[in-house]
């Protein structure tokens, strides 16, 4: 018996379509989370209220798409209710899975960083010299000593990538180059000379010091973007915390001291 020509293709044709299939079935099943507690995701559902004594801290991430999240880290001695779980989201269903899990990295690492990796930090301190020693390689291989700065008015600022005004003023302090041609403008940054240099380049003239375990100790828990300015005899003239145009007026008229304008 023949049977008609769409007849013979159909199987094959419903065996290309079905990857297709799953794949929407998968999609329209993600699902995308408004918490994430001890590694796992929960639905915006999930009644923050019986929690308030177990929270320890609270931070928020977001995906590409702009799907903001809560990070909760509890106390050490304190569990989900077993209630929780009915909000628990799979992991595979997770939408924008990979963003969350690279910021969160990201994250983890950056506080890790910004307190010295649990050593006790130096004192930094205006009209001090800078603490310590430092032996560092900017995004090009270069190493940066104390040695390397000496003699140089230096102007440090310490950034990382989920920082949003660090990066929005990166345009604006490349200008400063060009005005003190004398002074050593750094960049200092824990994270990998790669990333760096994804985000710099066209938008940050400094030299970009990658995975920075000296200058990013001392953001501490008061914020990022860190600036510093040191003097030709290092000493540290100026400390601050934060990107505004303020602190931009602040540095520039040190710099003028400094440098005799």
């Amino acid at each position: 018996m023949k049977y008609p020509r769409i007849l013979r293709t159909l199987p094959f044709l419903l065996l290309a379509a079905a990857p297709l299939a799953i794949r929407a079935q998968s999609k329209a099943q993600a699902i995308t989370p408004a918490y994430t507690i001890n590694g796992e995701y929960y639905t915006k559902e999930l009644p923050l209220n019986t929690l308030m004594e177990s929270i320890k801290e609270v931070g928020s991430f977001s995906d590409k798409d702009g799907n903001s999240i809560l990070r909760i880290a509890l106390k050490a001695d304190a569990q989900l209710p077993e209630s929780a779980k009915r909000f628990l989201i799979p992991r595979e269903r997770v939408r924008g899975l990979d963003d969350f899990e690279s910021a969160i990295h990201t994250d983890s690492l950056m506080r890790r960083a910004t307190h010295g990796n649990g050593q006790t930090t130096p004192a930094l301190a205006i009209n001090e010299k800078l603490p310590g020693d430092f032996r560092l390689k900017d995004i090009d291989g270069h190493v940066w000593t104390k040695d390397s700065i000496a003699g140089k008015t230096v102007v440090v600022n310490v950034w990382y990538s989920g920082c949003g005004p660090c990066r929005k003023e990166m345009p604006a302090l490349s200008l400063w180059k060009d005005k003190y041609p004398d002074a050593v403008f750094l960049s200092a940054d824990f994270e990998n000379a790669d990333k760096i240099q994804r985000i710099t380049t066209g938008r940050f003239s400094w030299t970009h010091l990658a995975e920075d375990t000296y200058f990013t100790k001392w953001v501490g828990d008061k914020g990022y973007p860190l600036n510093l300015v040191i003097d030709r005899e290092g000493i540290v003239r100026h400390i601050s915390h934060g990107a505004s145009e303020a602190v931009h007026r602040k540095i520039l008229e040190l710099l003028d001291t400094l440098h005799g304008h």
